[in-house]
């Protein structure tokens, strides 16, 4: 698998190959990397129910003993 260092190394470079701009191709790689590793929910168990809270509820909730997880929701790609 290509690394995020080589993809922004690609990024920077102002070429094509058959027809297609290699360094958008490589941003956009980057983007979707980016969108399908991030975090989109934080939960904490609230009263034995596990319910979506903000983000500092979450590290307080985590901090003191609390039952958390994060959820990534992962976004539709392009067509």
């Amino acid at each position: 698998m290509t690394s995020d260092e080589d993809l922004q190394d690609i990024a920077s470079v102002d070429d094509w190959y058959m027809g297609v701009h290699l360094g958008d191709m490589a941003k956009e790689l980057l983007e979707l990397r980016k969108a399908f590793s991030e975090t989109a929910v934080y939960e904490a168990e609230i009263n034995g129910v596990m319910s979506s809270v903000t983000k500092s509820h979450y590290e307080d909730c985590k901090k003191y003993g609390v039952k958390t997880r994060e959820l990534i929701v992962k976004p539709t790609p392009p067509q």
